[in-house]
């Protein structure tokens, strides 16, 4: 049976898919399964960035190989002066930037879902206003993540040719500053801090609501 498949990178957002499983089980520590009206759903939180997503789809594919569709969902920065807080996008191309050379990969869009031309995938979290106004220039993307472009040079190297679509809640915007250091003490650092929180909340409980809730609803309606 060929089953759905979500990849998240942390915590934060693999709640978010689990919460809309039902009777989950583990296949390993970080892969969960669920059965949904005869439908076998996966979901596998890989952790941040090249190492992590290797490592973790290595661990996946021990398992199970054949997949319907695949979903890449979560939270990603934006890059686009356009893009707001909590808003849910989904991208037509992946542009993965590694070792200082660029690749492009073609993903399925969500239909019904705010369009972007391209998103980045780097191997590092994009911190201040001008370095995201610099690679929204330099390359012409609108939004970043740490793993998209990985799974699919993943996948491809692998030969998994199921459609893989992203659709991600903007956590970030371009004007934002994201802390230094995430646990850092300065009184700055903590203000910067409880605004991305806050912003995670907000990102969260849209995805929830826009996508994920609507898309496990249809699931169990199908016949």
């Amino acid at each position: 049976m060929k089953s759905f498949l979500f990849l998240t990178a942390y915590f934060e957002e693999a709640n978010s898919v689990l919460k809309f499983f039902n009777s989950q089980r583990l296949l390993d520590k970080k892969i969960s399964e669920a059965v949904i009206n005869q439908k076998r759903v996966l979901h596998l939180e890989m952790g941040m960035g090249c190492q992590n997503v290797q490592y973790s789809l290595k661990k996946l594919l021990g398992t199970e190989t054949q997949f319907e569709r695949i979903y890449i969902v979560g939270f990603c920065g934006g890059l686009s002066p356009n893009l707001k807080i909590g808003q849910i996008i989904t991208a037509q191309n992946v542009v993965l930037l590694k070792n200082k050379v660029q690749r492009e990969f073609f993903l399925r869009p969500e239909e019904g879902r705010d369009k972007i031309q391209k998103v980045l995938t780097v191997d590092r979290i994009i911190k201040t206003p001008d370095e995201k106004k610099r690679l929204f220039l330099d390359y012409h993307v609108d939004a970043v993540d740490m793993e998209t472009g990985f799974v699919l040079e993943f996948f491809e190297v692998h030969h998994v040719s199921a459609p893989i679509t992203f659709i991600k809640s903007v956590i970030d915007t371009s004007d934002q500053e994201i802390p230094q250091n995430l646990r850092g003490s300065f009184v700055e650092e903590k203000n910067l801090l409880a605004e991305l929180k806050n912003n995670m909340k907000i990102s969260k409980e849209r995805l929830e609501k826009e996508f994920l809730e609507p898309f496990f609803d249809s699931l169990c309606e199908e016949k």
